[in-house]
């Protein structure tokens, strides 16, 4: 059985395909959690009932479970004073990489052993809004590749690579 501290947790950012709602929320596995988000399994989120839904973004690279869930209920803190849709919460993301972590209880982004975590963008449409919000003004060296269709932005160094392909990583 695999140690806790070494399954890889993430955040997701969800749009329904009518693109009226969103959905932040955090997992260990994504692809499950979307099929459960749009009703292919049981144990989707009230919220996301009866809707189809698409993955917009990714973040990889928390150090714990408990650094993914501050971060994800940070995130949603942040974005609901943006008001509501996908603006405003790349917006709520841009306002929460600038704080120095991510509650007031959190551990610092600066003494994460992961070191920041990494954004994935699941499609390239998304690249123009995160680069308009100012998005990648919160990372030290900014860095927006195209990888095939999809898009990485490291928060850390800058550098790029796509989920699940290097070795040793846990494929999505």
């Amino acid at each position: 059985m695999k140690n806790m501290s070494e399954t890889p947790w993430f955040c997701y950012l969800l749009q329904s395909e009518d693109k009226q709602r969103t959905y932040i929320g955090a997992t260990v596995n994504p692809d499950r959690r979307l099929r459960q988000h749009n009703g292919e399994i049981c144990g989707g989120a009230c919220a996301t009932k009866g809707r189809s839904w698409k993955r917009v973004a990714l973040m990889k690279g928390f150090p714990n479970e408990v650094a993914a869930l501050q971060f994800e209920w940070a995130w949603k803190f942040h974005a609901r004073k943006h008001g509501s849709g996908l603006k405003a919460r790349f917006q709520g993301l841009a306002d929460l990489l600038k704080k120095p972590k991510a509650t007031s209880k959190a551990v610092p982004f600066s003494e994460w052993s992961t070191g920041l975590p990494t954004l994935h963008l699941e499609e390239l449409e998304y690249q123009t809004l995160v680069t308009e919000l100012g998005l990648t003004a919160c990372l030290p060296e900014p860095s927006l590749a195209t990888v095939s269709t999809a898009l990485t932005v490291s928060l850390t160094t800058g550098l790029t690579s796509t989920l699940g392909n290097a070795e040793g990583e846990t494929p999505l």
